[in-house]
């Protein structure tokens, strides 16, 4: 019974403090005459919420072309993130297709979640 009690409490913690990870791609055409550009990039799924972080990386889809960029996440929604796209191969703008990776996570990081195992004799509890 103490068991299933413990399993129950774990349960209950896990399903409050619900971490999601996700990685996703992708690749659309882009086209700039300054260096920089402003975007707005849709999650692939539905999403409960909005995502705590997301991090994201570009890159030219055709790997032969010399551009390269830097991505800086600027805004983060509940159905898109915002990102500005900065070329940094030359000062230049690019008219191309590109690949935008990112992983997103959503709820509190794992290392905060207090989880506790009670010894049964009324002493409190011990951290996991």
């Amino acid at each position: 019974m103490k068991q299933l009690l413990f399993f129950a409490y774990i349960w209950n913690i896990a399903l409050s403090n619900q971490l999601m990870i996700s990685k996703e791609s992708q690749q659309f055409h882009s086209y700039s005459t300054k260096s920089s550009l402003k975007t707005k990039i849709g999650y692939k799924k539905c999403l409960f919420s909005v995502p705590s972080y997301v991090y994201a990386t570009v890159k030219a889809t055709e790997s032969s072309l010399p551009h390269t960029f830097n991505v800086t996440v600027l805004d983060v929604k509940e159905s898109y993130f915002e990102v500005e796209l900065k070329r940094t191969d030359i000062s230049e703008g690019w008219n191309m297709f590109v690949t935008v990776d990112w992983y997103f996570y959503i709820g509190r990081s794992p290392e905060y979640i207090p989880i506790f195992v009670y010894s049964g004799a009324g002493k409190g509890g011990t951290p996991l």
